[in-house]
Parts: structure tokens; sequence; C-alpha cells
């Protein structure tokens, strides 16, 4: 029984004490003692539990009755007691002790007064009476036994908090880390199910010559790529081009997030990276893909505090692990982030992370080649046209686009169509930037209504005539995102924006206020405009703070210069040019608007009698109103 328990606390309780010790031990009298932690506190428990055990058996076995126990009897009565022979035994007795405690024949316990005689001892013995010899216990102080059953429980409570803290940080300390390693042996995904981004496919194919034939970059010296950072937006495909590869070159993939290695037990992380790539050298040829990677491969912090101690060390294990690699064991890191200017430096030095591939959000033609894609498994009406709505999706990411066709093809379910529509994917790609149509319309008054329609009609009628920018819907219905009614845009894609445009577009977001004042009057305007305002002012300070395009302000960058480092003059100079730029704008804005009055009030009229109106109704109103003229 007691080989089982040691063999319970051996196997069991003591693993989970020796985490304890791990983290509460400093780590450099951890180097030193190494593995003699878990013998030590193997012995440590055994020792308190041999102790406890030992002094309840014998305090249980040795239990001595106390005057609430017994019945008192004078001294007189207990010498008639003694010459009767009624008298059984003599439990309690020394010859210091003041009380004598015995028990009779009939099992009565009795106690009496000592006279403390040195002939009464020898008087018992004579008439046969047997004197109970003192034992161990007897010989230790009563206080001091007091004080040992006293702190028994502590003792015991303090070894279930040990074990459920051991237990716990088990867990955290190391655990069975394999079992978070999702890896994937077969991802039943290649480059052709990877449409859009030629450019990172090409970049990503080279990988898959290193894993399926080294050999013929071994015969040139060229050693494989240790890591390769992919960069772009959210949503543009960088878990899919990694899983792709590994599809492609047939070999295992592990995928993680940096988030999985931020802990805030010293130590943690680093030893979840020994043992991910420990994990990694196992399953070779494989590629270990890490996301987010900037969660914990930030800029080291340069203000010495500690709050991102643990966060180095987990960046600096990584190093380690790379610089490691031979070049021949099979493994690829790849990593991916939104955000490549936040990594450090000396993650993305030569031989780390030293490959960055952009994936961008994808141009007209990848779009519909993605939509095409993600269409494959999908119906779709004789009057689906997906050059065009490649068109319309301008900064949409793959992922939009795989969710357009998936909210298409629910829309047709709900519509009872046969296929999916053009007006499907029309309210689909009208959910995903403005959100859905309300259906309760009831608190929306006829006012409401026609302060949205001019409010719309601005913005239409100022991007068709300052910009030739194509608007393919516009309504006044509210959405579930809290907007009164909105306008699409297709926009031109450019690879950079002159002066000029942004100025059109800032007018653009100017012309529903703009329309509200010349329709309603000054005191009129609503608060509709506000979303509008703040993207107004936002192109107005890029252009003065980082652009370099005000005269006042000069050829200068405020990128990288905050609140703090810069000069109160700066800032005012800076706010004062963005306040000039946009009442200059609004003001042309209006002027171009007060020109154009009728055809303002034309689309705004189309509005109110159909709410919702597309680019053939604005471009035939625009023609017959110049027409007229």
């Amino acid at each position: 029984m007691f080989s089982k328990l040691i063999l319970l606390f051996k196997n069991k309780i003591i693993p989970n004490i020796r985490y304890f010790f791990l983290v509460l031990i400093p780590k450099n009298f951890r180097s030193i003692t190494g593995s003699k932690v878990s013998r030590i506190s193997f012995l440590l428990v055994v020792l308190l539990m041999v102790i406890s055990v030992a002094i309840i058996l014998t305090n249980s076995n040795n239990t001595y009755p106390n005057e609430s126990q017994s019945t008192f009897i004078s001294y007189r009565e207990f010498l008639d007691h003694v010459e009767s022979g009624s008298v059984l035994t003599i439990i309690d007795y020394t010859q210091s002790s003041k009380k004598i405690t015995g028990r009779l024949h009939d099992n009565t316990l009795f106690t009496t007064d000592n006279p403390q005689s040195s002939e009464l001892k020898k008087y018992l013995l004579e008439q046969g009476i047997k004197l109970e010899e003192k034992r161990f216990v007897e010989t230790i102080p009563q206080i001091l036994l007091n004080v040992v059953l006293s702190f028994l429980p502590f003792i015991f409570i303090i070894l279930i908090i040990v074990f459920l803290m051991g237990q716990l940080l088990k867990k955290q300390y190391s655990g069975n880390k394999d079992s978070k390693f999702n890896i994937t042996k077969n991802c039943g995904l290649t480059f052709e199910n990877v449409a859009g981004n030629e450019e990172a496919k090409e970049n990503m194919m080279e990988l898959v010559e290193f894993l399926t034939r080294p050999e013929r970059f071994l015969n040139f010296g060229v050693v494989a790529p240790k890591g390769t950072v992919l960069f772009g937006p959210p949503g543009t495909g960088k878990t899919l081009l990694a899983k792709a590869l590994a599809g492609t070159a047939g070999v295992a993939f592990i995928a993680v997030s940096g988030s999985d290695f931020v802990e805030k037990f010293v130590g943690v992380g680093a030893s979840r990276i020994r043992q991910l790539f420990q994990f990694a050298r196992k399953a070779s040829p494989c590629i270990i893909f890490i996301d987010e990677i900037d969660a914990l491969g930030k800029r080291t912090s340069s203000d010495g505090g500690g709050s991102s101690d643990e966060r180095d060390r987990t960046l600096n294990q990584i190093l380690v692990e790379i610089d490691g690699f031979s070049g021949s064991e099979g493994i690829i890191v790849i990593a991916a982030t939104n955000r490549l200017d936040m990594l450090d430096p000396a993650l993305l030095r030569s031989g780390r992370f030293d490959r960055q591939i952009q994936v961008d959000l994808p141009d007209v033609d990848a779009r519909y080649s993605i939509l095409n894609l993600h269409s494959k498994n999908k119906p779709l009406n004789s009057d689906v046209d997906l050059k065009e709505v490649a068109k319309m999706t301008v900064y949409m990411s793959g992922a939009d686009l795989a969710n357009l066709m998936n909210e298409a093809g629910i829309y047709a379910v709900r519509n009872s169509h046969q296929s999916i529509t053009m007006k499907d994917i029309d309210l689909a790609i009208s959910k995903i930037q403005a959100g859905e149509e309300k259906r309760n319309k009831k608190n929306i008054t006829l006012k409401d209504k026609e302060i949205t329609a001019f409010h719309e009609a601005g913005h239409v009628l100022v991007a068709k005539l300052l910009s030739g920018t194509t608007v393919s819907k516009v309504t006044i219905i509210p959405t579930t995102k809290g907007a009164g009614g909105y306008t699409l845009f297709v926009q031109d894609e450019k690879m950079f924006s002159t002066k000029k445009d942004l100025l059109n577009n800032i007018a653009i977001f100017l012309g529903g206020r703009a329309s509200e004042e010349i329709i309603f009057g000054e005191n009129e305007v609503t608060n509709g405009a506000s979303n509008d305002l703040r993207k107004a002012t936002q192109i107005a300070v890029d252009m003065v703070k980082n652009y370099g395009m005000s005269h006042t302000v000069g050829l200068v960058s405020f990128l990288d210069i905050s609140k703090n480092n810069s000069s109160g003059t700066t800032l005012n100079s800076v706010e004062d040019e963005v306040k000039k730029i946009i009442e200059e704008v609004y003001k042309e804005t209006k002027e171009t608007l007060k020109n154009n009055a009728d055809c303002l009030r034309n689309i705004a009229t189309l509005l109110l009698e159909r709410e919702t109106i597309y680019r053939k109704d604005i471009d035939n109103i625009v023609e017959a109103t110049m027409f007229d003229r």
C-alpha cells in the first residue's frame, strides 16, 4: 500500500511539482541544480508524508483519556479499589505527574490524585496491577505535539496548491506541444488553385524547386532561402500561397500563428520555438508557416523596459533556429504580415527572412481571374458579365471576391432564382461595401429621403463633372452599417495620384454637404456628411504632411514626426494649410453645383422616385441636361 503511494507521488504528483519549482527557482540557480530539482522535490514530499503519517498513526493508536472522559475518584477510593482487586491497569502515571489515570475491570475509566510517593509504584506492582510503559510519543513535549498536529492541515494545503500550480505551469511551460502544431500532410492545393498575383506565384515556384530538386542548386553551390516573408493587405492570399507551395511540392505544412508564442511566463515562448523547429526536423521536408509574425517580430524596444523582454527572447530564439539551418534540412520557413515596416531589421537581414514577396491587391485582370475561379461550381445567369464585375470591385481583395460570389449565391437562393443573376451580384457588392439594405423604413420621413437624395446627387454630379469617375449605383435606402444612402464609384486604377486627382477626390466627398447647403440653406445642413468630411480631411492632411503638395509648408514630410517632438508652430501651419485646402475646394464645389442646379435636381428627383438608380440612368440625365443647354 505504502509502495503504491510512493509510486503515485513519483509518477503523477512530483512532475507537476517540478514545474512549479522551475518557475519559482531563478534561472541561474536552475542551471546549477539541473535535474536535481526533481529529486529534491521527490525526497521533500516523501519526507513530509512519512512524518505526517507516522504522527497520525501514532497519535491514533495512543489516545489518552482526558478528565472529561473519565470519572474522578478520591485517593482513598482508589486505594480501596486496589485492595479489592478491581483495578485492571494504570494507563497514565509517572511519579512527577499530578494525576493518575486507570481502568477498572468493568472498563470504567477513572482519574485520581497522585500523592507523588516513591512507594506507590512498588505497592501497585505488588498488587498485580499493570503499569503501561510510556511510548515514544509520550516523550515528546505536549506543546510540540500540538504544534505539529496544528500545522499538518496547512502542510497538506500547501502540497495541494503546489500540485495544482505545477499542473497548470506544466501545461503553460511545456505540455504536449506537438498537439498545438497544426501539421497537414497533404494540403490538396496547388498553384492552379491560386488566381492573380502572378509575380508572387513565380517567386514561390522557385521554392518548389528547392524542396523537390535540391541537387540542381547544390551543384552550383546555391543554398535554399532560409526564410521568406509574404507581406501585403489582409485577404490577399498569403496563407493560400503558402499552402499552394506545400501542395505543389508535396511536403508537409506546419501552420502556427505569431500570437501562439506570446506568453507572460519567462522562457515559454522561446521553449515553444525550439519545440516547433524540433518538430519540423522530424517532419522534414516541410514548410513552417508563421502567420502574423509581427506579433512577436516587432522592432526591439530600446527603452530598457521589461515589458517586451519575453517577446525579445522569443524573437532571438527564432533567429538562433534559422541561423542553425545548413540549407539541407528540407525545411523552408514562410512568414506572413500585413506590416513589413514593423518587423525587426535583425529578422529581415541576409541569411534569415531575406526574401520578401509582396502580395498586393489584385488588379482588374487578376480580379477577373479570381472571380472565374470562385464561379466554377456556381450556376451563373446569362446576364452576368464577370469582366464588368471586376471593374466594379476596385480595391477588393481575393477574400472579398470569394465572399462576394458566396453572398451572391445566398441572394439567389433567398430570391428563389435558378441561377446567380447580375442583380444578386449587385446586391452582394452593396452588402460588402455599404451594408445590407434595411427593410424597416417606417421611421424615415419624406424630408429625410429628400435630404438624402440631394446629398447623394451632389456626390454623383461632382464625380461626373470634375473627374469623369464612373458611378455604378446610387441609392437612398438606408443600410445596416448606418448609412442613410450611398454611392458606389468605379475608380480608375492608377499607380500614382496627381495633385489634381486628390483635389477632385476631396471635391467628391464634399459634394454631398455642398448640395445640402445649396438646396436647403446653411442652417438646414445635417450631420450626414460627418464621414465625408473625415475622408476629405485625411486626403488634405496627406497632401500637406506626406506628399509635399503645399506651397506654404513646403517639400517636407511629417510622416514620422509626432505631436510630442513637433513644435506648435509646425502643427499650426499644417492645420492652417489643411483648412485652407478644404475651404477652397468646398467653394469651387458649390460653384460647380450651382451652375448645374437643373442636373442636380433631376438626379435627386429620379432618386426619390425609384430609390435606386444606376450608371445608365445617371449618364442619360447628365447628357440630356447638357444637350438642353
